[in-house]
């Protein structure tokens, strides 16, 4: 590490190490003269084919992202494609691969000399200016995968209405709100009453600051669906945000009278809105 450098094995061991350290399964993967590695993304997976064009490696029934670790430097983009070829080219003549977790249980670690040296902290910042673009695609590749089995549903049936909402929300809770938009919207296009959807794209105007909109999509949702507590808590929230403190009130008071228990749920908008029960 203070070289910033090292053969294929010991970078292998480094990275393998600090992914394991957070839980992250890891394999090395042995290739004639070479060693790369392999992380497990927790993502089950369906078919055999489901790689995003070899990019993922299906392994024990999950998808796996396979890393050149010896590409010191480059963005983590480029080492994964690197990997995932190596994979594949070697993966039916003389590929092997080693699960460090029992290479561990079955060997003890190395004794080595005690040193007082400590790596520089690296910030996310940075590595977003060196490589930019990388957290974003990442992002959107987890994402991908998360709602992959929607999109399916969307294949054969473009206009689910369950497929949709749940694309909207999985991308709309990671804050992207450009893809979410383009779901509720679809939704709202075949059915303009659709309650849900108007809360959903609501919640994600509220994400981006754009208060006033939310509160707009949150009184066309409770109009059309006035049992709902939880839209009535939302629009509470979004009065909020414009400070206007008795319509918060209001419609928080709304949302107790349907369930008592958003109270106890929402405790602090509860004490700032509603002085007792």
């Amino acid at each position: 590490m203070k070289r910033k450098s090292g053969d294929c094995d010991d970078l292998v061991a480094l990275y393998a190490g600090a992914l394991e350290s957070m839980g992250i399964s890891t394999h090395a993967v042995e290739i004639p003269g070479h060693m790369l590695m392999m992380f497990s993304t927790g993502v089950e997976a369906e078919k055999s084919s489901d790689t995003a064009n070899n990019l993922f490696v299906v392994y024990k029934g999950q998808l796996w992202a396979p890393i050149e670790t010896t590409l010191v430097g480059s963005s983590f983009m480029k080492a994964w494609e690197k990997g995932s070829t190596s994979y594949y080219q070697w993966r039916d003549s003389g590929l092997t691969t080693i699960d460090i977790r029992e290479a561990w249980r079955r060997f003890k670690p190395a004794s080595l000399p005690a040193s007082n040296w400590r790596p520089s902290l690296v910030r996310r910042t940075a590595i977003e200016e060196r490589f930019p673009g990388d957290f974003g695609t990442l992002k959107r590749i987890e994402l991908k995968l998360r709602s992959r089995k929607y999109y399916k549903i969307l294949s054969e049936a473009p206009n689910d209405t369950h497929a949709l909402m749940q694309i909207g929300i999985i991308f709309g809770k990671a804050d992207v709100a450009d893809e979410a938009f383009k779901a509720f919207e679809k939704i709202l296009e075949k059915n303009a009453e659709n309650a849900s959807a108007l809360n959903n794209k609501a919640n994600v105007l509220l994400m981006n600051r754009r208060y006033e909109d939310a509160s707009n999509y949150y009184e066309k949702a409770a109009a059309l669906d006035s049992k709902d507590p939880l839209i009535w808590v939302n629009l509470a929230r979004s009065y909020l945000r414009l400070k206007r403190v008795e319509k918060a009130k209001n419609a928080f008071r709304k949302a107790h009278e349907l369930d008592p228990g958003v109270s106890m749920k929402y405790r602090t908008m509860s004490l700032e809105l509603l002085t007792a029960f």
